[in-house]
């Protein structure tokens, strides 16, 4: 079983801001029987990898906790949730898995909104490998891609569809969950929309940009399904591929 432990990430050193504290404090309502484990600079090495040595030299907490969640729940189990998650239900029924993953939206698998796994599980060893030759400073330009797209060719080889259901991987010993159990809110819109089935709200914080970029942010993801859905899924990729290709040659 996956162990009672939740565990975040807290780089930086500052002071957590009311926010989080809420959302902590969610955590704690909803599930008093489990533990809080908070992961940072005393406990967790910043220096590991060159991904994670760059991106925390340029202040970039968010990535550097896009690998250390992999990393903590790869040794040691347990649940990972990004503080801005707001807990609306117990996680119980998830913990009979071997590992369990939210989608944002459908098809894309984001490890911040809510994941779990028993220790030394396969998956969460393979998306953690993704970093391990990975540079987040390319051409001195700091490389912000999401993990959300990192991850997402590996979930597409094994078998994620681009659906609103529940799938089962593994002999259903893996379970992806649609956006309505963790991303109720639409990142696109800033919509909430609250099902029966929802057991959190991820509040897109998005710590990793400038607060004026929220706005900016939507608008990429309407144009991408729009592009998506015009090209045929991965157009937008593609074409976003093809433009950084060109952008770090200039």
């Amino acid at each position: 079983m996956i162990p009672k432990v939740i565990h975040y990430c807290w780089f930086g050193g500052q002071p957590l801001p009311d926010s989080v504290t809420r959302c902590l404090a969610s955590w704690r309502r909803v599930c008093p029987d489990y533990q809080v484990k908070r992961w940072d600079e005393s406990n967790w090495d910043v220096t590991q990898m060159p991904y994670v040595r760059q991106a925390y030299a340029q202040k970039k907490f968010a990535f550097v906790a896009d690998v250390a969640r992999l990393d903590v729940i790869a040794r040691h189990g347990g649940i990972y949730l990004d503080t801005d998650v707001e807990l609306l239900e117990p996680l119980d029924a998830f913990l009979t898995y071997d590992a369990f993953f939210g989608m944002e939206e459908p098809g894309r698998v984001n490890t911040g909104v809510g994941f779990g796994a028993i220790s030394k599980h396969a998956m969460v060893e393979d998306l953690l490998a993704q970093y391990q030759q990975r540079k987040f400073m390319c051409r001195n330009r700091p490389d912000l891609t999401t993990c959300v797209t990192i991850a997402a060719p590996l979930f597409k080889e094994w078998g994620v569809q681009r659906n609103q259901q529940i799938q089962y991987l593994q002999d259903k010993r893996v379970v992806i969950l649609p956006p309505t159990y963790f991303c109720p809110e639409d990142l696109a819109s800033g919509k909430l929309r609250l099902t029966a089935q929802s057991v959190a709200i991820h509040h897109y914080a998005v710590t990793w940009k400038p607060a004026t970029s929220l706005t900016v942010t939507r608008w990429k993801i309407r144009s991408r399904r729009i592009i998506d859905a015009v090209g045929g899924e991965g157009s937008y990729a593609r074409l976003k591929s093809w433009y950084n290709t060109v952008r770090s040659k200039i």
